[in-house]
C-alpha cells in the first residue's frame, strides 16, 4: 500500500470471549460424550479421516470480529499478552516451545457403523495425542459439522480463538511466550538454564526499550566486541586433488532397449503427470522430457542399481544433483560384473555407462511388489540412464589461483571457479538430498528440497512443534491451527570460493523457512483449511479454497497413479453453491454402459467403495484438463510430500528469529544437515573434506551515521540539522515540527475517497472528518500549507458485490467502478487520498490503474486501522506526517523532502544515480507471462526525485520438463517469484540454474530505458553528469557477467545517444555551430546490490552488551537486541577477497536478525576507492523519501523495486489470472505499463 507506516504486523488476537455465527455455547472445558461446550469429536471410523464434531453445541468458537479485537491472548493461557507495533514481520525465538498441554484420549473407541478410519491429527483436534486443557475463557458461538459419537464416548473440547477471518500469519501459534533459555551452544554462556513463562509475546516493531531487562533475565554486562560471527564454516580440503564430473542422461525406451518417441498420454498412468505438461487440442497431456520429480527417481534407482552390481568400484566417493551430474573423487572403471542386468560400455564417446531401468515410484505398496525383471507387465515404463565422461577439475590448481598474489585476471581460474563450485555444492548437498527420497514404503522421506540447495524436514502432523529433521515446525499464531499448512524450518547451503592466504573455500549455511502442504489425504486438508478458515459461503470463499488445491500433487490410493488437482468441482443446491461431495457431483468423465452416475455411485460400482446417505460429507476434487479431467473423492487422493506452498499472500509462521537463535541453529543443526560426523557419511565426509566446528570469525568497521537536514519551521530561510545532538545509533530521526526542503510550489488541491465493501464495514463520516481535520493540520506544520482541502458532495464509494459476477469479470466490474467515480475528480483535485476497507491486491490495483494510467491524478492510499487515531480522537501524527512526505513528493517534479547535511565527497552536484530492477510473474500469473523490467534515475542534486521507465521483459521459451522449483527468498519475499529454469545447453550448476534466469533478469530494453533517464536529467539541469553511479537489482552471483558484459555496454550507448542529442540540440540552437560545444566526459560506476543474500552476522559472546556495536535495548522478553547498529561494513572475510565487494547494515533490525545488503562493484572508471563508494552508498540510504529512518538497501534499489511493483498493478490481470492454465499471448494479454502524460516525469509510485 502507498502508506510507510501501515501496520503489516499481524492483528491482535480476539479475547476468549466472543460471538460468532452458529449455535451453543462455546465455554472452552475438557468435555466427554456430550459437552456443554464446543468439542472436536475424537472419532475413529473406518477409511477416513476423523470429522469435525462437537457435543452438544456443534460449532468452532471462535472469539472477537474483524472490526473489535482484544489485544489479551486468552486461548490457552492465563495471562494476557500484549501486541504492540507495526513490524512486518513478527518474532519468533527459535527456542520457544510450542504449547502443547497433555490430555490424551486412550479411550477412543470405534462406532459401528460403515465410516472411514482416521489416520490424521488436526491440531489438538481429531486423531490428536494430546489435547489442550482450557485455561483460556473461551466462549463464543461458531460453525459446526459432522456427529458426535453416542455413548458415553470422550470428545475432546477445542476453541479456536479468534476471528476466521484474521488469516496473517504471525509467530506465537499455542505458545504462551515461554522461551526456553537453555542454550546448547558455547557461544550462550550465562543465559541459564530455567524456562521463562508468562512473558509478552512480541509481535510488532516498536518492542525495544531502553530500559533494564524485566524482572528474571540477568543484566548483561558492557564488554569490548571486536569482531562479529558469520554463518560460514571454514572447508578443509583433505588428499583429494582432483574431482571427476559425469554427465547424467535420460530416454525413455521401449522393452528392447530403442527409444520411444514422445506421445500423448490421456488418463495418468503411474507418474505421467507428477509435473504439469502442455495440453494438446484434445486436452490430453503430452508429455515434454521427463518430469524433474521423476527424473529424481529414476536416477536413484540407477544409483542404487550400481552399486549393488559395484559397476563404480567399491570405495569410489560418489555424489549428484539427481538432475545433470554426477560428481565422483575418481575415474569410474564401470565394471560390469553383471551382465543380465544390462548394463552396456560404451568406449566411443569416452568412458560411458548405461543402466537400463524398469520404473518403479517409490510410493508402491507393499502388495504391488514384484521382481521387475521376472515379472514385469508389458506397460512397464522403462528409461535408460547414461552417465558419461568424465571432466576433470582439478581442485588443487583452482585453490592455487586463490592466492592473493595470483593473478586477478587469470582467465583460467575464472573458467575453473563456476565448475569448481558447482560440484563442490553438489558434494555438500548429496548427503541431506539423499533424505529426500522414502526408505520405505511405510514412511515419509525425512527432508524435501527445493532445486538442491534448500532442505526441509517433513512433518508427520499438522501439529506446531512437530519433530523434523530440520526442526520443529512453526506456530502461525492462530489457535485453529496452520489451515492445511505446516511451517517447516530448513536450512540453505552455498559453497563461496575467497581470495586469502589461508581460508579459501567457505561453507554458508542457512536458516531458512517456507510453507509447506502436509502430506495427509487431500479430504482432511480440506477440513484443515475450513478449521482456519471457515466453510465456504460466497464465491470468493469457493475461488480461494479452489486456489489453495489448484495445481496439488497427488496420488490416488485405488489406482497409484499421480496427478495435479486442477479445480473444485462447481455444485448447487437451491440457487446455492456448496461444496462438491461424492453424492452431489457428477462423474467425469462418465461411464458409457451407466451414464448420469454422481461420484458415489461410480466408486462404488466399479471400485466397491461405499459412501452411505447417512455418513460424513466426502469432498470431490477435479485432476487432470479437459477431455483428460477426472473427479475423485478427496479421501482417495493423498497429497505427496515436500510441496511448497507458493502463494505471495500469505507468509511462513515463526520465520523471525533474534541472532541468538539463527546462529545456534546454524551451529546445532546446519551443520549436521550438510556435513555429518561419522566417518561412513556420504557426501563430503567421503571425499576427504573436513568442515570447522565454529562459525568463521569477521572483523567490522563502523560507519559514522550522517545527519538530514530539514527547514525552520518559524524561519525557512534557517536549516535544521536532525538529529540535534551527537547522532542516533538506530539511524531514525523525528521529522514534527519542521518543514521540508523544497514543497511541491502554486495551489495544491486535495480531497480523500473512502471505498467501502457491498457486505463490509461502512465508513463513518465523522472518522474521515477527523483524517480531513489531522492530515490538513500535519501539511500546515510540514510547510505545505498550499495545499487547500476540497470539499466534495460525495465521499464514499460502495463497490457492488462481485459474487453476483464469474471470477473472470470481477477485476473489470472493480476498475469499472473506481474508474466511474475517478471520473468526478478529473480536473477538480491534484491528488486524491484515497481510504481502503482493507489490504486486498485488486482494490489497491484498480486505484492504481484509474489514478496513474486513466486520469493522470496521483493518489495515496491508507487503511484507517486501529491505532490510526489517538485515545482523543485525533490522527495520529507519525501517520498524517507519512502521509505528507508522499504527496509532497508526488506532486512536483522538484519537491524535496529532507536532504544530507554533510554527504560524502563523491556525491558531487553534477551526479547522477540509477536504479535497475525486474520483477518476475508470481504463482497466480498466466503460464510464460513477461516480467517487469523497471530504470529509475536522479534528476536533481539533492537526489530526491527518481522518475522511472517501465517495460515488459518477455521470458523465453523452455521445456517445462526442464523448470526447476521456485527459490523462495527467507520466506519473507515480496513477490518476485524468481523461478528458475534449465539451458540445456549449459552443463554446470550455476549455469544451469542461472542462464535462463538470465532472459528473465536481463532487462531487453535497457539501452532505450536509460536514455529516457539521461534525456530527463539532461532536461532537468540542461547538462550532462559528469558521472553516473548505476545500482543494479537482482542479479544471483552467476548472473555478474551478464551485467558486465552484456548491460554495461547498453548503458554506455545510451550515454553516447545523450551526447548526439545534446550535440543536435546545441547545433539547432547555434544555427549549425558547434565549435563552442566542451566535450562530455561521463564516468560509470556499476554496482550490483544482491539484498536477498544469505549471509547473516551474529554476536560472538552473548554474556555482553556493546551499544556502540550492536542496536542495543531489551525487548518485552529480556532479550538484548544482539543485531548489528546501522553503519556496519565488512570488507574482509566473508567477501570475495579481491577488494571488490562489500557487506553493509545500514537499517536497524528491530525483530529478527539484520540481512545485510551485499554490493559487489562491477565496473568502476573513477579513482573512487570500495571503502568510498561504500560510505557513499551508506549516505544514500538515510535519503529515502518518505521515510524518518534510514533504509536496508540503497534508494536507487528501493525505487527502482517500488516502481516495478507498482507496475505489477497495471499487469495484474495476467499476474493474478482466473485460470493459470492458460498460456500468455501478447497479442491477447499484453498489458499497458504507461503512466498518464501528467505523471510521467514525476514519482507516482512512492
Amino acid at each position: 500500500m502507498d502508506s510507510n507506516n501501515r501496520d503489516t504486523s499481524q492483528p491482535p488476537r480476539g479475547s476468549g470471549r466472543g460471538r460468532g455465527p452458529g449455535g451453543g455455547r462455546g465455554d472452552q472445558q475438557r468435555s466427554r460424550g456430550g459437552s456443554r461446550g464446543s468439542s472436536w469429536s475424537t472419532n475413529q471410523r473406518r477409511g477416513s479421516n476423523a470429522r469435525i464434531g462437537s457435543g452438544q453445541g456443534q460449532h468452532f468458537g471462535r472469539a472477537g470480529t474483524i472490526h473489535q479485537r482484544d489485544s489479551s491472548n486468552s486461548g490457552y493461557g492465563r495471562g494476557q499478552q500484549n501486541f504492540q507495533g507495526q513490524g512486518n514481520v513478527p518474532s519468533l525465538d527459535a527456542r520457544a516451545r510450542p504449547f502443547v498441554p497433555g490430555h490424551s484420549n486412550p479411550q477412543n473407541q470405534t462406532p459401528s457403523g460403515p465410516h472411514r478410519s482416521s489416520n490424521i491429527g488436526l491440531p489438538h483436534g481429531p486423531g490428536s495425542r494430546q489435547d489442550p486443557p482450557n485455561d483460556g475463557s473461551g466462549r463464543g458461538r461458531g460453525l459446526g459439522r459432522g456427529r458426535s459419537p453416542a455413548g458415553d464416548q470422550r470428545s475432546t473440547s477445542y476453541q479456536p480463538l479468534g476471528p476466521f477471518e484474521n488469516r496473517r500469519s504471525s509467530a506465537y501459534g499455542y505458545q504462551q511466550g515461554q522461551q526456553d533459555s537453555r542454550g546448547s551452544s558455547s557461544y550462550n554462556r550465562g543465559r541459564g538454564g530455567s524456562w521463562s513463562r508468562g512473558s509478552a509475546v512480541r509481535q510488532g516493531s516498536k518492542t525495544l526499550t531502553d530500559g533494564q531487562a524485566p524482572q528474571g533475565q540477568p543484566q548483561l554486562p558492557y564488554g569490548q566486541v571486536t569482531h562479529l560471527l558469520a554463518n560460514y564454516f571454514r572447508i578443509t580440503v583433505g588428499g583429494i586433488r582432483t574431482l571427476y564430473q559425469y554427465d547424467i542422461s535420460i530416454v525413455q525406451v521401449d522393452k528392447d532397449g530403442k527409444p520411444v518417441e514422445e506421445k500423448d498420454s490421456g488418463r495418468g498412468t503411474q507418474g505421467a503427470t507428477q509435473q504439469p505438461g502442455t495440453t494438446n487440442n484434445q486436452g490430453k497431456k503430452k508429455r515434454i522430457g521427463i518430469p524433474g520429480l521423476k527424473k529424481r527417481r529414476l536416477i536413484a534407482m540407477a544409483l542404487q542399481k550400481s552399486q549393488q552390481a559395484r559397476y563404480f568400484g567399491p570405495k569410489v566417493a560418489i555424489a549428484t544433483d539427481y538432475h545433470r551430474k554426477l560428481i565422483a573423487e575418481a575415474r569410474l572403471n564401470f565394471l560390469d560384473e553383471a551382465t543380465q542386468s544390462r548394463v552396456e560400455i560404451d568406449e566411443t564417446h569416452g568412458r560411458q555407462c548405461t543402466i537400463h531401468i524398469v520404473y518403479a515410484d517409490e510410493f508402491y505398496s507393499r502388495e504391488d511388489t514384484r521382481e521387475p525383471d521376472t515379472q514385469e507387465p508389458d506397460d512397464r515404463e522403462r528409461y535408460a540412464v547414461t552417465i558419461s565422461g568424465p571432466v576433470e577439475l582439478p581442485l588443487e590448481t583452482f585453490l592455487g589461483r586463490l592466492h592473493p598474489t595470483a593473478p586477478r585476471t587469470d582467465a583460467a581460474a575464472e573458467a575453473l571457479k563456476e565448475p569448481v563450485l558447482d560440484a563442490l555444492n553438489v558434494i555438500f548437498s548429496y548427503r541431506p538430498f539423499q533424505q529426500c527420497f522414502r526408505a520405505d514404503p511405510d514412511v515419509l522421506p525425512n527432508m524435501s528440497t527445493t532445486n538442491g540447495k534448500r532442505f526441509f524436514g517433513i512433518p508427520t502432523e499438522p501439529r506446531v512443534g512437530t519433530t523434523t529433521s530440520t526442526g520443529p515446525t512453526l506456530a502461525d499464531g492462530n489457535s485453529s491451527g496452520g489451515g492445511g499448512l505446516d511451517s517447516v524450518p530448513g536450512f540453505a547451503r552455498s559453497v563461496r570460493a575467497v581470495r586469502s592466504t589461508d581460508v579459501k573455500l567457505l561453507l554458508n549455511v542457512h536458516s531458512v523457512t517456507s510453507l509447506f502442504y502436509h502430506p495427509t489425504r487431500v479430504q482432511d486438508l480440506i477440513d484443515l483449511w475450513m478449521v482456519k478458515h471457515r466453510q465456504p459461503r460466497t464465491r470468493t470463499d469457493f475461488d480461494e479454497l479452489a486456489d489453495f488445491l489448484t495445481n496439488l500433487s497427488v496420488r490416488t490410493l485405488h489406482h497409484g497413479f499421480f496427478h495435479r488437482v486442477t479445480e473444485l468441482p462447481g455444485c448447487h443446491e437451491n440457487g446455492r453453491r456448496v461444496l462438491p461431495t461424492v453424492r452431489n457431483t457428477a462423474m467425469r468423465p462418465q461411464d458409457r454402459e451407466r451414464p448420469g452416475m454422481t461420484v458415489a455411485e461410480y466408486f462404488s460400482h466399479h471400485h466397491g467403495i461405499q459412501y452411505p446417505d447417512d455418513g460424513e460429507d466426502t469432498y470431490v476434487v477435479t485432476v487432470g484438463e479437459e477431455a483428460a479431467a477426472q473427479t475423485i473423492p478427496a479421501d482417495r487422493l493423498t497429497v505427496m510430500p515436500g510441496q511448497r506452498y507458493t502463494n505471495p499472500k500469505e507468509l511462513p509462521f515463526g520465520a523471525t528469529r533474534r541472532p541468538n537463535d539463527n546462529r545456534d541453529r546454524v551451529l546445532g543443526t546446519g551443520r549436521d544437515i550438510f556435513f555429518g560426523n561419522t566417518p561412513d557419511t556420504k557426501g563430503a565426509v567421503q571425499f576427504g573434506f573436513d568442515l570447522a566446528k565454529e562459525l568463521l570469525r569477521v572483523t567490522f568497521i563502523q560507519l559514522s551515521l550522517p545527519r538530514v537536514q530539514y527547514r525552520n519551521s518559524f524561519n525557512p530561510e534557517l536549516l535544521v540539522t536532525l538529529p540535534r545532538d551527537q547522532g542516533p545509533s538506530d539511524g531514525s530521526w523525528n521529522l514534527l515540527g519542521q518543514h521540508f526542503i523544497r514543497t511541491s510550489p502554486g495551489p495544491r488541491r486535495w480531497t480523500y475517497l473512502a471505498i467501502q465493501e457491498h457486505n463490509g464495514r461502512r465508513f463513518d463520516l465523522r472518522e474521515g472528518n477527523r483524517f480531513q481535520t489531522g492530515l490538513q493540520n500535519a501539511l500546515n506544520d510540514a510547510g505545505m500549507s498550499n495545499f487547500i482541502f476540497r470539499d466534495w458532495p460525495n465521499y464514499l464509494l460502495t463497490l457492488p458485490d462481485f459474487d453476483t459476477f464469474p471470477r473472470k469479470r470481477r477485476f473489470d466490474k472493480l476498475c469499472g467502478s473506481v474508474r466511474q467515480k475517478f471520473l468526478e475528480f478529473e480536473g477538480e483535485v491534484d491528488i486524491l487520498l484515497v481510504i481502503l476497507p482493507d489490504q486486498k491486491v485488486d482494490t489497491y490495483s484498480a486505484v492504481k490503474i484509474a489514478g496513474d494510467q486513466i486520469l493522470g491524478i496521483p493518489t495515496v492510499c491508507s487503511i484507517l486501522k486501529k491505532g490510526r487515531f489517538s485515545s482523543n480522537g485525533t490522527l495520529n501524527k507519525n501517520f498524517a506526517a507519512n502521509l505528507t512526505m508522499k504527496m509532497n513528493l508526488k506532486t512536483s517534479t522538484t519537491s524535496v523532502n529532507h536532504q544530507l547535511a554533510d554527504r560524502a565527497p563523491i556525491l558531487t552536484a553534477k551526479t547522477m544515480i540509477i536504479g535497475i530492477d525486474v520483477t518476475h510473474k508470481p504463482s497466480t500469473a498466466l503460464k510464460g507471462a513477461p516480467s517487469i523490467a523497471a530504470v529509475v534515475g536522479s534528476v536533481d542534486d539533492q537526489f530526491a526525485q527518481w522518475p522511472v521507465s517501465l517495460r515488459l521483459n518477455p521470458v523465453q521459451d523452455v521445456e517445462e520438463s526442464e523448470v526447476r522449483p521456485e527459490e523462495d527468498d527467507d520466506g519473507l519475499g515480496k513477490g518476485k517469484g524468481k523461478a528458475e529454469t534449465i539451458d540445456k545447453s549449459k552443463r554446470s550448476d550455476t549455469t544451469a540454474t542461472d542462464a535462463p534466469k538470465q532472459a528473465r533478469e536481463k532487462v531487453l530494453e535497457l539501452e532505450a530505458m536509460v536514455f529516457e533517464r539521461l534525456l530527463d536529467y539532461w532536461e532537468h539541469n540542461h547538462d550532462m553528469p559528469d558521472q553516473i553511479i548505476i545500482y543494479r537489482d537482482g542479479l544471483s552471483e552467476g548472473q555478474f557477467d551478464m551485467c558486465r558484459n552484456e548491460e554495461l555496454p547498453k548503458i554506455k550507448r545510451a550515454i553516447e545517444n545523450l551526447k548526439r542529442h545534446r550535440h543536435e540540440g546545441h547545433v539547432k540552437k547555434n544555427g549549425g555551430d558547434a565549435a563552442e560545444l566542451p566535450d562530455a566526459a561521463t564516468a560509470v560506476i556499476l554496482v550490483c546490490a544482491v539484498k536477498r543474500n544469505h549471509t547473516r552476522f551474529f554476536p560472538a559472546d552473548s554474556t555482553i552488551k556493546n551499544d556502540s556495536v550492536y542496536c542495543g535495548g531489551v525487548d518485552k522478553e529480556g532479550y538484548y537486541n544482539y543485531n548489528p547498529r546501522p553503519g556496519t561494513l565488512i570488507e574482509d572475510g566473508v567477501t570475495y577477497g579481491d577488494g571488490q565487494d562489500f557487506f553493509l547494515i545500514s537499517q536497524k533490525a528491530i525483530i529478527g536478525t539484520a540481512r545485510p545488503t551485499h554490493y559487489v562493484i562491477l565496473g568502476n572508471e573513477t579513482k573512487h576507492t570500495r571503502r568510498e563508494i561504500a560510505e557513499m552508498t551508506h549516505n544514500l540510504c538515510f535519503l529515502f523519501g518518505r521515510s524518518t529512518r534510514s533504509v536496508g538497501v540503497c534508494p536507487p534499489v528501493y525505487y527502482a523495486d517500488l516502481a516495478a511493483g507498482r507496475a505489477r498493478c497495471y499487469a495484474r490481470k495476467i499476474y493474478n489470472a482466473p485460470d493459470r492454465r492458460v498460456r500468455y499471448d501478447d497479442s491477447i494479454h499484453r498489458p499497458e505499463l504507461q503512466v498518464h502524460d501528467n505523471l510521467k516525469k514525476k514519482m507516482f509510485y512512492v
